[in-house]
């Protein structure tokens, strides 16, 4: 379709972020990478620190996603901080703690500027602190380099391995926001990371189902499960909502993944593409709709459960009536489905958010007694 043109991400790459203490072995990553790959080294001493910092340097960072395959960072804390508050995954790879003569040696090795080893003398502690802090983000993956010996080569295989499934839980975040409506993908983006962490954990048997009623019909199940949670948390007190979110979030992500696939099999997708943890450009493309149409939604949990029954029931219509042309529709119909998931899942996050910030507010002021 010509209208989908504009979202293609084909040929995007899934950037991972690298956070590299200075001596890591960033350069030797670099030097011994496969030349198939495309790598960023972006030293932060050729940007200056002045009141554009770090802006300046995250704008690099920025121009370099769905660029390259690696992009490898400062470990400044103005740097690390801007990417939490972004939602950016990265790994973190920086040296244990009591590595420190190891480290000053081999900046000392390396000729690096005096100023520069006196700092890292000077504040170590302090940098290991802060990075220790960072560990704890769900946005970093951290990877603690406890041989004097290892470098950020050696650790290639892991961060292949284990942070490309990291990122994946978040819905290319970062590349969609950036690329391919860059509005529509910020407005969703706590639904499009359920659904893509939902299609991530799909087993490869539920992947190959040869049946749209069969997707259809476990898609059903799903629903019965959500519905039953929402009868059993309707009457409970203040935070109920926030409550029965976080235990719905999950099965409505689970029915997106479903329909998705539901969607390809009906597209005739070829089963590699079929498998894969991609967000769509229908799907997209029925976001900017939505939004377009209605803007942002907050809605009660039954009437995002009543409008997904609906949708479901526009599948079965078209399952059984089988008319001429019914192929094209049916792929529609699974796509809204999974749209009208994201959506509600989008509302229900957002609820939470909202009612730990003010249950977050309500402990300070008792804590300082300014209530009851």
């Amino acid at each position: 379709m010509e209208e989908q043109a504009e979202y293609k991400t084909a040929n995007l790459r899934k950037t991972l972020l690298i956070a590299g203490f200075p001596g890591v072995g960033k350069s030797t990553f670099c030097a011994n990478a496969d030349s198939s790959l495309s790598i960023s080294d972006s030293d932060s001493s050729q940007f200056a620190k002045d009141a554009n910092w770090p802006q300046n340097y995250l704008d690099h960072i920025e121009q370099q996603i769905g660029v390259r395959d690696y992009v490898l960072i400062s470990t400044h804390k103005e740097v690390l901080d801007a990417l939490i508050a972004r939602k950016w995954p990265f790994a973190l790879v920086r040296p244990h703690r009591e590595l420190k003569p190891f480290y000053l040696q081999r900046y000392l090795d390396r000729n690096s500027p005096p100023t520069f080893i006196d700092s890292m003398c000077r504040n170590w502690s302090r940098y290991m602190d802060d990075l220790d802090q960072f560990a704890k983000s769900q946005y970093c993956f951290h990877v603690e380099l406890t041989n004097p010996n290892w470098h950020l080569i050696d650790t290639k295989e892991m961060i292949d391995a284990t942070l490309g499934e990291f990122v994946g839980n978040f819905p290319l975040a970062y590349v969609y926001r950036l690329y391919n409506q860059k509005e529509i993908a910020e407005v969703y983006s706590l639904g499009i990371a359920a659904f893509l962490r939902a299609l991530n954990n799909i087993d490869d048997i539920q992947k190959s189902l040869i049946s749209t009623e069969g997707q259809l019909s476990e898609m059903v199940r799903v629903f019965g499960s959500i519905s039953q949670k929402l009868h059993i948390h309707t009457k409970q007190r203040a935070g109920w909502r926030s409550t029965m979110g976080r235990k719905c979030s999950s099965g409505l992500a689970k029915i997106a993944a479903l329909s998705a696939l539901a969607a390809r099999l009906v597209r005739e997708v070829p089963r590699e593409a079929r498998q894969a943890n991609t967000l769509d450009d229908a799907i997209l493309v029925e976001l900017q709709r939505l939004h377009q149409k209605w803007g942002l939604q907050r809605k009660t949990t039954r009437e995002w459960t009543t409008i997904l029954l609906e949708e479901f029931g526009e599948c079965a219509k078209e399952m059984n009536d089988r008319a001429e042309g019914y192929q094209a529709r049916l792929a529609v119909e699974f796509e809204q489905c999974a749209v009208v998931c994201i959506a509600a899942i989008e509302d229900l996050q957002r609820t939470i958010l909202e009612e730990t910030e003010l249950e977050k507010e309500a402990n300070q002021h008792r804590a300082a007694g300014l209530t009851d």
